[in-house]
Parts: C-alpha cells; sequence; structure tokens
C-alpha cells in the first residue's frame, strides 16, 4: 500500500496496526488495514478502506480530538449512540 508506505517514511513505525476483513454489497472481500501513529501533540491515523473498497482515510488530529473520535467509534461499535 503506496499511502501506508508514505505515512511511515513520514513518521516511522506506526504505534499500532491491525487487519480487518470487509465485503462490499456485490460480494467482493478484501482486508483493510489499520495503522496509528501516536506522538505527544499529534496523532495519525490510516485507515486503508472507509465506506466502499476503492476510497481510504489519512486523519491528522490533536490528542483531544483522536480520544474524542476512538470513544465515539467504541459507542458505534456497541450501539450506543452519543
Amino acid at each position: 500500500e503506496l499511502t501506508l508506505a508514505q505515512l511511515t517514511q513520514k513518521y516511522g513505525k506506526p504505534s499500532a496496526v491491525s487487519q480487518r476483513a470487509v465485503q462490499n454489497a456485490y460480494g467482493a472481500a478484501s482486508n483493510a488495514m489499520l495503522a496509528k501513529w501516536d506522538f505527544p501533540a499529534l496523532s495519525v491515523t490510516f485507515d486503508s478502506i472507509t465506506h466502499s473498497l476503492d476510497i481510504g482515510e489519512v486523519l491528522i488530529d490533536l490528542p483531544e480530538a483522536s480520544r474524542m473520535r476512538d470513544e465515539w467509534a467504541k459507542q458505534q461499535d456497541t450501539g450506543k449512540a452519543l
């Protein structure tokens, strides 16, 4: 993945990396990669697949925004909306 390689070149080895299986509505399957770099004043998150198999995202957050985003994601996973 070109984007992951470029981010690793810029920020070094990610603090955390995980993969998950994804599938679109037509049955096409792929593996999505999530990588995160945590620094004292900055957090960078790369998700290789978000809303469709050809769309990913890079988020650059301040620590507080990253914490709030993580809390929101956990609540979405458990079905508890804010």
